[in-house]
């Protein structure tokens, strides 16, 4: 595949998913419309590719599926497949969650199992109204492994995390906003177009403060809190000239120009 790189209108071949970049946004769509997106080896392995190879000038990420759904979750006939690729998996998921640009699940429809444990490791998350949420393991047997039990937790309360992972019933986009499973609600439809609205704004933003601020917040949240104002004091020397380009803006009264070092 060739190189591309900043401010590149173009996209990537794939074949369990498509990238698309514009300018400084990158735009994966999980690509198995027949399968309802479910979550094969082959997926996990071009999303890990994706994910490592976004071009030069990338300042945000947006991964979605279609009006059916963003995932209905792993792909029940390789399941075989999935448990050996289950590292491949885990090393997706983490390469997607450290990445220094802010990244944004826009969700329509299923989001279950896999999918939805894709869309925890977003920073981010936009649901269509009609969106349905959950972890169904538990009606297969088994619970929702993968780092999802971890991701979960993390991102609601425990209660809420057991009450998800006991009952796997699907869950509105309504409650899982209450829930803190989502950011925003928004109509039917209007995921993708939201997020890629939230993604134009943060790729103007400072590019270096952002990838600081996922560093404070996931990094942070496991420290003593003693711990946490050291890395806030380490994270501080890395925003570069885009700190004092902010404050000259603001004396200047202009839009600033971030250039991300």
């Amino acid at each position: 595949m060739t190189s591309m790189s900043a401010g590149t209108t173009g996209s990537r071949r794939f074949v369990t998913i498509r990238c698309e970049f514009d300018g400084p946004v990158a735009v994966i769509t999980l690509n198995r419309p027949e399968k309802l997106n479910a979550m094969n080896p082959k997926m996990a392995a071009e999303l890990h590719h994706a994910f490592g190879g976004l071009p030069d000038g990338t300042r945000a990420v947006v991964v979605t599926g279609d009006e059916r759904a963003f995932s209905a979750g792993a792909d029940l006939a390789a399941s075989d497949e999935v448990e050996e690729a289950g590292a491949g998996w885990i090393d997706m998921l983490e390469r997607l969650a450290r990445l220094p640009q802010p990244s944004i699940a826009a969700i329509e429809g299923y989001c279950l199992g896999g999918g939805l444990l894709l869309a925890l490791a977003c920073d981010l998350r936009i649901a269509g109204a009609t969106a349905q949420l959950g972890f169904p393991e538990i009606k297969r047997g088994f619970f929702p492994g993968t780092g999802a039990s971890q991701r979960l937790i993390r991102a609601v309360s425990r209660s809420r995390a057991k009450e998800i992972m006991f009952f796997g019933r699907h869950v509105d986009a309504a409650a899982a906003e209450r829930w803190d499973l989502l950011n925003r609600v928004v109509e039917p439809g209007e995921a993708l177009t939201t997020a890629r609205a939230w993604a134009d704004e943060l790729a103007a933003g400072p590019p270096l403060a952002l990838a600081a601020i996922k560093r404070l917040v996931d990094e942070g949240a496991e420290l003593p809190f003693q711990d946490g104002l050291a890395l806030e004091r380490e994270v501080d020397k890395t925003l570069g000239e885009d700190a004092n380009e902010g404050v000259l803006a603001f004396l200047e009264k202009r839009p600033p120009r971030f250039q991300g070092r």
